[in-house]
Order: structure tokens, then sequence, then C-alpha cells
């Protein structure tokens, strides 16, 4: 695990820990008929007494959290030659524009809506689900404040996440420091030499990867050739004579030549 998952690891823990201590609760209604419903994000040592939490979308927060978590767990796992790129500002710039774009895509595709309009005089006004944007409930009213509450808090992780990556490629390793330090006392021209050596030695230790990963795929089709030619080969009693059945061999010779 490299610095930038570390820092994805903690920011989701944050976040875990915050859902957790706020997490949502149902209403208590007074009618003895009445279904409960959303009625909001509450600290949880100030909850009061007898409020039961909405179990059901607190899963579905923890879920996108760990969706998100995951997905850029596996991003920021790059092969060696993408490495390098991670240590740019534009490279990650792009990553978290890529998170937003699916990120808000997801949440307005399948926004919350309300419940649907009764013939009570006051409609009820309320959490109902998530549901697709353009299927059969597309007629009920949006429940907007928790659609604002969502969007603002996938920008603050957006924005966090963006700064606490940038924060980790800056900061610089005791490696890296000493490194530096010996750089500032050679010459410039030692230091341009040492430049191109260093880049030589990448570009070649990235061709021996090509030629490797090239070798590799032309030698994929012989192999699977190979393996398919010594399938059904070994083993097969209708190339001789079984010796545990002394009498004739009912397959001899070609049956459809002679019909019964």
């Amino acid at each position: 695990m490299n610095n930038f998952q570390s820092a994805v690891i903690l920011l989701a823990v944050v976040d875990a820990l915050l859902m957790l201590l706020f997490p949502p609760y149902y209403n208590n209604p007074l009618s003895l008929y009445a279904s409960k419903g959303f009625d909001g994000f509450y600290f949880y040592f100030a909850a009061q007494p007898g409020k039961q939490v909405h179990s059901e979308l607190l899963s579905i927060e923890l879920l996108f959290l760990a969706a998100n978590t995951l997905a850029a767990w596996l991003a920021l796992n790059p092969s060696p030659r993408r490495r390098r790129r991670l240590f740019r500002g534009g490279e990650i710039a792009a990553g978290i524009l890529a998170f937003a774009v699916v990120d808000f895509a997801i949440v307005g595709l399948f926004p919350p809506f309300e419940p649907y309009q009764s013939l009570v005089r006051v409609p009820p006004v309320g959490f109902d689900g998530f549901h697709f944007l353009f299927g059969d409930k597309m007629h009920r009213p949006l429940y907007r404040p928790l659609l604002a509450m969502e969007c603002y808090l996938l920008a603050a992780n957006l924005l966090g996440a963006w700064i606490l990556l940038n924060v980790v490629r800056r900061r610089l390793s005791a490696e890296d420091r000493e490194l530096l330090e010996l750089a500032h006392h050679l010459p410039p021209e030692k230091l341009i030499a040492i430049e191109e050596a260093m880049r030589q030695e990448a570009e070649a230790a990235e061709a021996v990867e090509a030629v490797e990963t090239a070798a590799a795929a032309a030698q994929a089709p012989a192999a699977a050739e190979a393996a398919l030619e010594r399938i059904g080969r070994h083993g097969d009693r209708r190339h001789g004579q079984n010796p545990g059945f002394p009498g004739p061999e009912r397959r001899h010779g070609e049956r459809r030549k002679h019909p019964r």
C-alpha cells in the first residue's frame, strides 16, 4: 500500500465515523396508524430517547462510501510505468474530476423522492426512497433537502481528497531530502548528465518491458494451440485393443458403411 492509498483509507475512515456519529433517524408519528418516515440526521449521543436509526439509509451511505473507496484504492495502485505520473498535479486532478462525474451522475440518476400525494388535506412531505429518475416514479416530487445535502457532502469529499492527495504528493521522504541536498552541491553539468543517464535507463526498462509483453502475447496462441492438440490424446483406448475385454471390439471399422 502506497502513501496515496493510505490517504484514501484515512479519508474513508473519517467519513465512516461521521456517518456513524450522525446517523439518519426515523420520526415518531403521533398517529397510531401512521407509518414511520425519515426525520433527519442527529448526533448519536444526543438523540431523543426512543428514536430508531434509519438502518436502510445508513446502509446505503456506507455501501456508497465503500464502493468509492475501493475504486479509488484500485486507481491509485498503478503500474511502475504510470507511478511517476501520480506525482504530477494534473494526473490527480483528472482522477478527481472522473470520480466527480461518475458520482454526480449516480446521485442525479437515483435522487431521493417524496411519497405519493394522497387525498388528505395536508399532503405528506418527507423522504420515501431512492428511485431511478426516468422510471415509473419520475412524477413524484424530489426530496430537495436530502438531494442538496448529498451534493454538498460529495463536493466536500472530492475537495478533501484532492487536497489530501496533493499534500501526500508534495511531501518528501528522508531519502528524497538527502538526494536533493546532494544534488544542490553538484555542478549543473553533472546534474544534466545524471538526469540524461536516468532518463536513458528508464527508457531502456520500458523498452524491455514492452518486448517482454509482446513476446508473451506472441507465445500465447502457440501455447493455446499446443494445449488443444494434447486434449483427448492421452489414455484413449480406442487407439488399441482393450486388454480388459477379450472379445472382438464392437466398434471395429466404420459402422456407417455396414448398416444393420
